[in-house]
């Protein structure tokens, strides 16, 4: 009797220890997909951090020259025509140094606003 005592303690302390491995599992493992989310979240972020002017929220030139070439071969897989425009503001430096580089900026954003409402892409190739 006595023994199977023991045997019954032995394989109930052996259930709640395997009991409590597989709860500490599961829980380390939605921590992990948590932490894999907030990971993809960031790696996503870092993306566009990389590849957007942060003054007027254009794409830069990185990502100009990443997707130019893939437009360009859809556009002859399509046998359609591929356009660009190269725009300059002309005399920018002495309307910044007339009216601050805050007007400058200003400026600069409102006129890619429009570029972003009127184009799919649209870049910043120069400036800061």
């Amino acid at each position: 009797m006595i023994s199977f005592v023991r045997f019954s303690l032995a394989h109930i302390a052996m259930l709640y220890v395997m009991y409590t491995i597989v709860v500490s599992n599961e829980k380390a493992n939605e921590k992990i997909e948590i932490l894999r989310a907030q990971e993809r979240a960031q790696m996503k972020l870092l993306e566009e951090l990389s590849i957007i002017d942060p003054l007027t929220l254009l794409y830069n030139r990185r990502f100009l020259e990443k997707v130019f070439p893939k437009e360009l071969e859809r556009a002859k897989a399509l046998g359609a025509n591929l356009a660009y425009i190269l725009l300059d503001i002309d005399h920018f430096k002495p309307f910044n140094d007339t009216y601050g580089h805050h007007q400058g900026d200003l400026a600069l954003k409102k006129i890619a606003s429009l570029l972003k409402a009127t184009f799919p892409y649209s870049f910043r190739i120069g400036g800061g």
